[in-house]
C-alpha cells in the first residue's frame, strides 16, 4: 500500500496547492487502509469520501489535506478533532507533532479509537456531545470539523484560544465550502479559502424556516 500512498500524494495531494512539508510527510507515513473496514481497505486510496461507520466518512485526500494546511498547525499545538470517527484525521495530525484529543458521542465508536491509538502518548480519545464539546477541558490551539454542517456552533468558537483557528466545511444547498475561523482580540473572523462537499453531519442542519 505504500505505493498507492505515494501516488495519492502526487496525484490528489501535491497538484491542489498543499505544499506544507510536514503535512504531505504525515499523509504519506499515516496508513488510510488502517482507519477503515475491511471490505474497504482494497480502495482506501480512491479519489472519494469513504464511510468509515453509520454517519462518519474519512474524507477525501484532496480535501483533508487542503481543509489542514489552512489550519497552519505547528508542532507542539493542541488540536480538537469533532467527529473523529475512524480517527485518520487525528493520526495524521498527530504525526505532524500536534497533540490530539479526538472527541466522538458514541460508546461504539470511542472503544474502536482507543483500541486504534492505543499506547499512543499524542492522542486522546474523549467522549462527549458534538455541539456542546462535554467531555473535553481548556481551549485549543486548532478544531478541525470531521464532516460538513449547515451551521457552526458558538461553542466551538469558545473554545478557540487566542489564535486558534476552527476548520470546518459549511454547506449552503448543494454548495461546500471550506470556512477557517480566527481568533483574535477574543473575536472570531473567517474566511472560505477554497470549495469542498464533504458529508454532512446528522444533527448540524440549519432549522427550517416557518412561513406563513
Amino acid at each position: 500500500m505504500e505505493a498507492a500512498r505515494t501516488a495519492m500524494v502526487d496525484t490528489q495531494v501535491r497538484p491542489n496547492d498543499v505544499t506544507d512539508r510536514n503535512l504531505i510527510a504525515a499523509m504519506m507515513l499515516t496508513p488510510r487502509e488502517k482507519f477503515l473496514p475491511k471490505e474497504l481497505e482494497a480502495i482506501a486510496y480512491a479519489e472519494k469520501p469513504l464511510q468509515t461507520s453509520p454517519g462518519r466518512w474519512m474524507w477525501a485526500a484532496r480535501d483533508l489535506g487542503k481543509l489542514i494546511e489552512e489550519t497552519e498547525v505547528e508542532k507542539g499545538e493542541r488540536v480538537l478533532v469533532v467527529a473523529a470517527g475512524s480517527g485518520y484525521a487525528a493520526a495524521v495530525l498527530a504525526a505532524m507533532g500536534a497533540r490530539v484529543v479526538a472527541l466522538e458521542d458514541d460508546e461504539e465508536r470511542v472503544a474502536k479509537l482507543k483500541s486504534q491509538f492505543a499506547g499512543a502518548a499524542d492522542v486522546t480519545v474523549a467522549k462527549g456531545d458534538l455541539k456542546a464539546l462535554s467531555g473535553v477541558d481548556g481551549t485549543f490551539d486548532v478544531i478541525l470539523i470531521g464532516g460538513a454542517v449547515e451551521v457552526v456552533p458558538n461553542r466551538w468558537l469558545e473554545l478557540l484560544g487566542e489564535g486558534g483557528r476552527l476548520a470546518v466545511a459549511v454547506r449552503e444547498g448543494n454548495v461546500g465550502r471550506a470556512r477557517i475561523y480566527l481568533k483574535s482580540g477574543g473575536v472570531a473572523s473567517a474566511r472560505t479559502p477554497f470549495d469542498c462537499t464533504p458529508p454532512m453531519l446528522s444533527g448540524f442542519d440549519r432549522p427550517a424556516e416557518f412561513r406563513l
